[in-house]
């Protein structure tokens, strides 16, 4: 591999992008919805500023890594911005990692400001510190997580003491009451979704800009189109009182936000939307229930484990 020579070819707009093979690339390697072709493009379309730097890297005809990078101000970034995408990184086989990234900053050798967000631990992070001491690391997020077992109660019993206990109390209070879970009807049914992300907290009202808006309502229709996307919601006594909104992935669900009216609170309607989902993920045979970025409490209370995300940069301190 090492006296393979590879050819690099930058990409400046979406336009000339084969997105069939973009994506035949994500399905191949570990990356996440967040490096399709379709986040990359639509994030760009509304939220890009400065200049796409799309590098595409091939040996032969055969395309083995993307860079999903774009450059404002001299400095180079990877795509997906840090209040949308949970994870950030280029999308490469994983036999051909050290020898994408040596031709990549050979390519950029003009350039000595990178700045990478939001990286998943190994590989990229791996690889660029063999490579490059100029380069500085560190945690800057954590995405926690969960392994999932072979059934649901086996899930339950894993939890804590006092977690078991709170989880089985109030989904007993919740089963006494007329509940069910609903899908979407289509990639339009989302005006709940934004009803009950905007009440929940004043943080995330605040977040759904009109602009924003814009963002989710194209989005949603992009990947439930694609069937990448699972909009469910709890309703209680007849009325949509909790949101959530997933990403499905191989073998995961990437839990990317939700919502509840804040008038069920008395029956924790939020955290049990996760419960009834981490129970559906389960019954489906998936191996991971993802919460993605963030702290939360009730990520915790329902047995997540962290997970460090990594700031790779050559700007400011380390």
């Amino acid at each position: 591999m090492q006296n393979v020579k590879l050819q690099v070819k930058i990409q400046n707009s979406f336009d000339g992008i084969d997105k069939k093979t973009w994506n035949e690339l994500v399905d191949k390697t570990s990356s996440s919805v967040f490096q399709s072709f379709e986040w990359n493009s639509l994030w760009w379309k509304h939220f890009g500023q400065g200049n796409i730097k799309i590098l595409e890297v091939l040996d032969g005809d055969l395309l083995v890594g993307v860079a999903p990078f774009f450059e404002k101000d001299g400095v180079i970034g990877l795509m997906g911005g840090m209040d949308i995408t949970d994870y950030e990184d280029v999308i490469v086989l994983t036999e051909y990692k050290t020898l994408f990234w040596e031709n990549i900053f050979s390519y950029l050798k003009e350039f000595n400001k990178f700045d990478f967000h939001f990286v998943p631990p190994h590989d990229t992070c791996e690889v660029i510190q063999k490579i490059r001491d100029d380069f500085h690391f560190h945690s800057e997020e954590v995405a926690p997580y969960l392994e999932l077992p072979l059934d649901f109660e086996t899930y339950i019993s894993s939890l804590p003491r006092h977690d078991r206990q709170e989880l089985r109390r109030k989904m007993r209070k919740l089963e006494a009451l007329n509940y069910r879970l609903e899908k979407a009807k289509d990639g339009s049914d989302i005006d709940d979704f934004l009803r009950l992300h905007r009440e929940s907290d004043t943080n995330k009202n605040i977040f759904m800009t009109p602009k924003m808006e814009d963002f989710f309502r194209e989005m949603t229709k992009i990947f439930y189109d694609l069937g990448r996307l699972d909009l469910s919601y709890l309703a209680v006594e007849g009325k949509r009182a909790a949101a959530t909104f997933s990403f499905k992935e191989k073998d995961r669900i990437l839990a990317y936000n939700a919502g509840f009216d804040l008038n069920y609170s008395y029956l924790s309607v939020g955290l049990l939307a996760h419960a009834l989902a981490i129970r559906e993920a389960i019954e489906n045979k998936l191996k991971i229930y993802d919460f993605l970025r963030g702290n939360e409490r009730y990520k915790y209370q329902l047995g997540a484990i962290d997970k460090s995300l990594c700031h790779i940069t050559t700007i400011g301190d380390k």
